[in-house]
């Protein structure tokens, strides 16, 4: 990119930003700009996107405290899910990335459980049916920036994980190489546990 381009979106950006300082900034939301060329290479047109705030939990893991935020559209798919099955328990896949680094998970999205899965008032499996392809799909759609981070499903009462879910999450760590979250959806609200591979370091508090 030319200094003469760079400093066509530089302008604008930095006169967004001093009023933003002068104004004050959001102050429930987030703001995405995206600036574009004009045809002729002479101004900018910018749009201006709302970034809504995301539901912090953290979730305790074997080697410390990671934290899970669960985006607003992830957030609404789920609550949208929950209502169309009230009596029996429900969910899906997450879909978002993580970082080790600074130990966070990003819930962005969810995909919808298969047709095979089976729902009760005590349990959710699960089905896989066309999953596998499913979420390749979306991950190549996404320009692989976003992948499978686990699975959700919900709870009819405000209790934790049960220790069918522990199990399953157990299992889970000894065929994944990246941590793996299991969200679990409450009337209370949401809680989050870790499985992470068999070779994480351990002893991280």
């Amino acid at each position: 990119m030319s200094d003469g381009r760079l400093s066509l979106f530089a302008a604008g950006m930095a006169e967004y930003l001093l009023r933003r300082q002068r104004d004050g900034l959001p102050p429930e939301t987030g703001e995405v700009l995206v600036g574009v060329l004009s045809s002729d290479g002479l101004g900018v047109q910018w749009q201006v996107a709302t970034a809504s705030p995301v539901i912090q939990i953290q979730s305790k893991a074997e080697s410390g405290t990671w934290h899970v935020h669960i985006h607003q559209r992830a957030a609404s798919k789920i609550r949208t899910e929950v209502e169309r099955w009230p009596r029996v328990e429900t969910g899906g896949v997450l879909m978002g990335r993580l970082s080790e680094v600074s130990r966070t998970v990003h819930v962005v999205d969810v995909l919808a459980a298969p047709n095979d899965s089976k729902r009760s008032a005590s349990s959710f499996v699960l089905g896989t049916t066309g999953l596998r392809q499913h979420i390749e799909n979306y991950s190549k759609a996404a320009g692989w920036s976003l992948h499978c981070l686990g699975t959700w499903h919900n709870h009819l009462d405000t209790g934790g994980p049960s220790p069918t879910d522990e199990a399953t999450m157990r299992a889970v760590a000894i065929a994944r190489v990246a941590p793996s979250v299991a969200l679990i959806h409450t009337p209370a609200g949401y809680c989050a546990f870790l499985a992470e591979p068999e070779n994480a370091p351990r002893g991280r508090k």
